[in-house]
C-alpha cells in the first residue's frame, strides 16, 4: 500500500472518531441543556408560587384592615344614632311632664274656682276657658311627642343605613387597593419589607393628593412596569402625581409617560419631580398638552437623550412645534429626524 493510501485511511478514521465525538459531546450537551432548563422552570415554578402566596397572605390582611375599619365605622354610626335616641327620649319624658304639671295645674284652678263660685249657676260656664286651654295644653304635648317619636325613627333608619354604606365602601376601597399593591409586587418582586414601604407610600399620597390609595398603586404599577425597584418609586410616586394633578390626566398615563421618558432620556427616578415641572409648565405655556407631549416623547426622546440633549430644550421645542400646530407624534416624527 502506498504512502497516500495509508494517509487517507488514518483520515477516514480520524473523521469518523472526531465525528463520534462529535455526537457524543452533542447529546451530552442536549442532556445538560434538559437538564439547566428543566431546573430553570422548576426554579421558576417555585418562585411563581413564593409570590402568589405572598400576593394572597398581603391580601388576607389588607382585607381584615378593612373589614376591621368598615365595622369600626359602623360602632361608630350606632353609637351616634344611640346618643340620638337617647336624646329624643330624654325630650320626650320632659314633654310628657310639662304637660302633666300643665293638667294639674289647670284642675287646681278649676278647683279653686269652684270652692269661691257664688251658690246661684250663671248663665254661662265660667269653667270653660280653663277646660279649653287644658284641652289644647293636652293636644298641643300629645302632639310634640309624637314629632318627637317620629324624628327618632327617621334618624334611626338614616344613621343605620349610613353605617351600612360606610361599611360596604370602604371594604370595597381596601379590597381594590390590596389587589392594586398586590399586582406592584408581582410584577417589582418587592420583598415584604419593600411592600410595607411601597403601601405606606401609596396611603400618604391618598391622603395628601386629590387621587385615592388605590390611583396611587396603579401609578407604582406603571412604575414596577418600566423595571423600577422599590427606593425608585417611592422617590418617583410624588412628581408623577403631582403632574397628573396639574394636567388633570389620568395617573396610569401619566405615570406611562414620565417612566418612559426618563429611560429614554438617561435620567433617573429622584429626576421625575423636576421632570415633571419641566413637563407642566410646558404644557400650560404652549399650546399642547401633557398627553401630546408624550405621544411626542415615544419619537423624540431616546434620540434627544443620545445626543445629550437636556429636558428643558426638548420641552422648549415641543412648546414651539406646538404653537405652531405640530404636536403629538407628528411634532415626535420631525425632531427625530432634525436630530
Amino acid at each position: 500500500m502506498s504512502a497516500d493510501g495509508h494517509i487517507e485511511i488514518e483520515v477516514e478514521l480520524n473523521s469518523e472518531k472526531a465525528e463520534k465525538e462529535l455526537d457524543s459531546l452533542s447529546k451530552s450537551l442536549e442532556k445538560d441543556t434538559a437538564q439547566a432548563a428543566k431546573k430553570a422552570e422548576s426554579s421558576v415554578k417555585q418562585s411563581v408560587k413564593q409570590i402568589e402566596a405572598s400576593a394572597k397572605q398581603v391580601s388576607k390582611q389588607t382585607e381584615n384592615s378593612a373589614k376591621q375599619a368598615g365595622q369600626e365605622v359602623k360602632n361608630t354610626a350606632s353609637s351616634a344614632s344611640k346618643q340620638v335616641i337617647d336624646s329624643a327620649k330624654k325630650a320626650e319624658e320632659e314633654v310628657k311632664k310639662s304637660s302633666k304639671r300643665v293638667t294639674e295645674e289647670e284642675k287646681k284652678q278649676y278647683k279653686e274656682w269652684e270652692k269661691t263660685r257664688e251658690s246661684s249657676k250663671p248663665e254661662s260656664d265660667p269653667s270653660k276657658p280653663y277646660k279649653e286651654s287644658s284641652e289644647k295644653a293636652t293636644q298641643y304635648w300629645t302632639g310634640a311627642g309624637s314629632k318627637i317619636k317620629s324624628v327618632v325613627s327617621t334618624i334611626t333608619a338614616a344613621t343605620g343605613a349610613g353605617a351600612v354604606a360606610a361599611g360596604t365602601a370602604a371594604i370595597n376601597a381596601g379590597k381594590s387597593f390590596e389587589a392594586g399593591m398586590s399586582e406592584v409586587q408581582a410584577i417589582s418582586g418587592a420583598s415584604r419589607k419593600d411592600l410595607e414601604a411601597l403601601t405606606n407610600k401609596a396611603k400618604e399620597m391618598g391622603a395628601t393628593t386629590k387621587f385615592s390609595a388605590t390611583q396611587a398603586s396603579e401609578g407604582l404599577k406603571y412604575m414596577a412596569m418600566a423595571g423600577w425597584n422599590s427606593q425608585q418609586m417611592i422617590d418617583g410616586l410624588p412628581g408623577v402625581m403631582n403632574l397628573a394633578a396639574a394636567s388633570g390626566e389620568d395617573l396610569g398615563t401619566v405615570s406611562d409617560i414620565v417612566t418612559d421618558a426618563l429611560t429614554a432620556m438617561g435620567l433617573k427616578a429622584s429626576d421625575s419631580a423636576h421632570f415633571a415641572d419641566v413637563l407642566a409648565t410646558a404644557a400650560s405655556s404652549s399650546n399642547t398638552n401633557v398627553a401630546m407631549m408624550g405621544e411626542t416623547f415615544k419619537y423624540a426622546a431616546p434620540v434627544a437623550g443620545a445626543l445629550g440633549y437636556n429636558i428643558e430644550d426638548l420641552a422648549q421645542a415641543i412648546g414651539l412645534m406646538g404653537n405652531a400646530g405640530i404636536k403629538s407624534s407628528q411634532a415626535g416624527t420631525s425632531l427625530r429626524s432634525i436630530a
